[in-house]
C-alpha cells in the first residue's frame, strides 16, 4: 500500500512539473522578453578599398590606382520577423576624394545570437546594387558630364548596440564589402573603368526602436 500511495505522489508530482517544464514563465511574474519590431538606423561611416581602378586623363594618358578611401552615411528600417532575426533595408551614400559618389541599396539580414530587448551582438549579411557617379569636368576630351557604373554589392557585418535610452542604442559596426565590377566596366573614352572591389568599412550607427513597452 505504501509502494501504491509513493508512485501516485511521484505520479502527481511528474503531471504538475510537465507544464513548467514546457513552459519555464508558467506561474512566473517576470514577463517574457519584449522585442520592439521596428527599428531605424542613422549613421556615419568611412571605408577603405582595394581594386584596380583606371582613369583616362587625355587621349593618349591612363592613371591607376589600387586603392581608395570613401566617407558617408547610411540608415534603413528593419523589422524583427523573430526574436534572433530583423530583416529590412538599408541605403547609404558615400563619398571618394576622386570626385566619385557611391549610392548603395541593400536588403538586409540581421541575426541576434542573444535575444534580450537590447542584445550587445548582431551578425548581419546583405545583398543589392551599388551606381557609382563620377564628375567629370570639361576637358580636351569633351564637355563636363556625369557618368553612372553599377555592379551587385555583397557585405557581411558585425556590431556591438550599448542602450542609450529606453527606444535608443548606439555602437560600432565593421563591414566586409565586394563590388565584382567583372569585365562589365571597360576603359571608356573618358572616366573611369573598376576592376572587383574589395573593402572594410567602420561605423557607428544610431538605433531608434519604435513598438514593444518603453
Amino acid at each position: 500500500m505504501v509502494a501504491v500511495r509513493s508512485a501516485g505522489v511521484a505520479a502527481a508530482i511528474f503531471l504538475v512539473s510537465v507544464p513548467a517544464i514546457a513552459d519555464p514563465n508558467l506561474g512566473s511574474t517576470t514577463p517574457p522578453p519584449s522585442y520592439p519590431p521596428v527599428e531605424i538606423d542613422v549613421g556615419g561611416h568611412v571605408a577603405y578599398t582595394w581594386g584596380s581602378r583606371c582613369t583616362r586623363r587625355a587621349t593618349d594618358l591612363v592613371a591607376c590606382s589600387n586603392e581608395g578611401g570613401l566617407a558617408g552615411v547610411h540608415g534603413g528600417p528593419r523589422y524583427r520577423v523573430l526574436p534572433f532575426l530583423a530583416l529590412g533595408v538599408r541605403g547609404a551614400v558615400s563619398f571618394a576624394g576622386n570626385d566619385e559618389t557611391w549610392w548603395q541599396a541593400l536588403l538586409t539580414a540581421r541575426v541576434l545570437p542573444f535575444p534580450r530587448r537590447y542584445e550587445p551582438l548582431w551578425m548581419g549579411a546583405e545583398g543589392g546594387v551599388v551606381a557609382i557617379a563620377e564628375t567629370l569636368e570639361s576637358d580636351e576630351l569633351g564637355p563636363a558630364k556625369t557618368l553612372t557604373h553599377t555592379a551587385p554589392l555583397f557585405a557581411l557585418g558585425l556590431g556591438v548596440n550599448f542602450p542609450v535610452a529606453s527606444f535608443l542604442t548606439l555602437g560600432p559596426e565593421v563591414r566586409g564589402f565586394v563590388v565584382p565590377f567583372g569585365a562589365q566596366d571597360y576603359l571608356p573614352d573618358r572616366g573611369t573603368s573598376h576592376e572587383t572591389q574589395l573593402g572594410v568599412a567602420l561605423g557607428l550607427t544610431a538605433t531608434v526602436r519604435v513598438g514593444g513597452p518603453e
